[in-house]
């Protein structure tokens, strides 16, 4: 566009005009993750970031690990929406140790993966696992595809299928419907699929994929059924994936981030924007008029310029 109108503009000044805009809504974030966790649920993944360093021509993996705040919570007999909030934040490597500082004050529910290097999160004592039915569909899935005729992955697609149904039916519900729904719909099936697992796993060649999904089943099963305990909880991580899936399709388009300073511009705006989307406000509007009043706005009352739904 400047370059139809006569004026040149260095790719390198585009690219520290972003760097700058990040850095100074970066001033927004710390009340962003106060108020995020506060949420009654919270979810937890990480997605890859390749990141080039200086002096080197070949890129190394980095991360971006995800933090989903929402869910709802009873207030004088009626249920109220906590804004939902998503923040993104670098880190050198996959380690158990981002998300325990991020989450050491947090004290409720944690949807997640199985990943072991969350194991520490949870022996605090102050943090509820919740598994994700997604994840365990997607090992069944993987093997269904595979084979020309429905085996046995086929009929454990069908009994997570009917799992799901009951989330579809109930989806626009109170958590009070909610909670009562799972607990005299999806636990009845929930019972049945699990001996159904204990039966058909005997036999079963232990390093199979089909032994190995039966196995991931089996063996989190507690963290899985844990949705049924409460209303404002969900079946799976899906919710954040979503956040992260803009990230996996700019991956394409931007291929990797030149530098940790990069990398942290990169996180901010990813929060910013998502939490934007995920509470209505459309995001370039949104950005547009914060950064036109950041720079003179008070600064013990930036939070108000944060994108939640009021």
């Amino acid at each position: 566009m400047h370059e139809r109108r006569g004026v040149h503009l260095p790719r390198a000044t585009l690219c520290e005009w972003k760097l700058a805009a990040a850095e100074l809504l970066e001033v927004l974030l710390p009340p962003l993750r106060a108020h995020q966790l506060q949420a009654p649920r919270m979810h937890v993944d990480d997605t890859t970031l390749p990141l080039l360093e200086k002096g080197r021509t070949a890129t190394r993996t980095a991360r971006l690990w995800g933090y989903l705040g929402a869910g709802q919570r009873e207030e004088n007999g009626v249920w109220v929406d906590h804004p939902p909030a998503v923040v993104f934040e670098f880190a050198e490597s996959r380690s158990g140790s981002h998300p325990l500082r991020y989450l050491q004050k947090y004290k409720r529910y944690l949807q997640a993966d199985a990943y072991s290097g969350h194991g520490a999160l949870y022996e605090t004592g102050d943090i509820v696992e919740v598994g994700c039915w997604a994840h365990c569909r997607r090992r069944f899935f993987e093997i269904a595809k595979a084979q020309s005729k429905p085996g046995l992955a086929a009929q454990a697609l069908q009994w997570i299928a009917s799992l799901y149904a009951i989330e579809s039916r109930i989806r626009d519900e109170t958590a009070d419907l909610k909670y009562g729904a799972r607990q005299f719909d999806a636990l009845p099936v929930l019972a049945q699929f699990r001996q159904w697992l204990e039966g058909n796993v005997i036999g079963l060649p232990a390093q199979a994929p089909l032994a190995k999904a039966f196995g991931y089943a089996l063996r989190h099963w507690p963290a899985l059924v844990r949705y049924t305990e409460s209303g404002i909880l969900l079946p799976d991580n899906n919710a954040l994936e979503r956040q992260i899936r803009p990230i996996a399709l700019g991956r394409a388009n931007w291929t990797f981030a030149g530098s940790p300073r990069g990398a942290r511009a990169a996180a901010t705006m990813y929060s910013l924007l998502g939490t934007a989307r995920l509470n209505a406000f459309e995001p370039y509007a949104w950005l547009k008029d914060t950064l036109q009043k950041l720079p003179s706005y008070p600064v013990n009352r930036v939070h108000e310029l944060l994108p939640l739904a009021r």
